[in-house]
């Protein structure tokens, strides 16, 4: 079980976090710049409508991260950290990556947070208030998200899946 789940009081968490916090800088310091430092080889390519890029700058028990660009909108930076039936796991996690986001000292910025919640979804967000002159991070948007959403099993069987996920994109006004 990952610190992500569980946040064991162990001798290597210190290291684990100072990992997650070195990436979350990596991964904000390349926002200015579409993330072209981090973005790796193509990996999903469908007419411009979508596509999807490897990242150098995966975060510490992510399941998956990547960059994805859809239709005409900004590049957006996903790390996926769960995604199965097991809602309370899934509320552990996002409320252990709020608590991991919240504490992390950016260089570029500092943030300001709010929390949605709708139909069991939760988003909280952390929009930059001061960016000490730098424009280019005027419209940075970090998300710590946990949605519900459904999958069909082999079995053709619908069941209820929980995701959530860490997003860096553009605020859109």
């Amino acid at each position: 079980m990952g610190r992500v789940q569980s946040a064991p009081q162990a001798d290597d968490t210190e290291v684990f976090v100072r990992e997650f916090f070195r990436v979350l800088n990596q991964i904000a310091d390349d926002y200015p710049n579409g993330f072209r430092n981090i973005k790796g080889q193509l990996i999903s390519d469908d007419d411009d409508i979508s596509n999807q890029w490897a990242t150098s700058a995966a975060l510490p028990e992510a399941i998956e991260s990547y960059i994805s660009k859809k239709l005409n909108q900004d590049m957006v930076y996903v790390a996926l950290f769960y995604h199965e039936p097991d809602e309370s796991m899934a509320n552990t996690i996002y409320e252990n990556l709020v608590w991991l986001v919240n504490n992390c000292s950016f260089s570029c910025c500092s943030f300001a947070y709010d929390s949605v919640e709708n139909d069991g979804s939760k988003t909280t967000f952390w929009i930059p208030f001061d960016t000490g002159g730098n424009a280019k991070y005027d419209n940075m948007l970090v998300e710590v998200r946990l949605y519900q959403s459904i999958d069909i099993t082999d079995d053709f069987d619908i069941i209820d899946t929980w995701g959530v996920v860490v997003n860096f994109s553009t605020l859109r006004q």
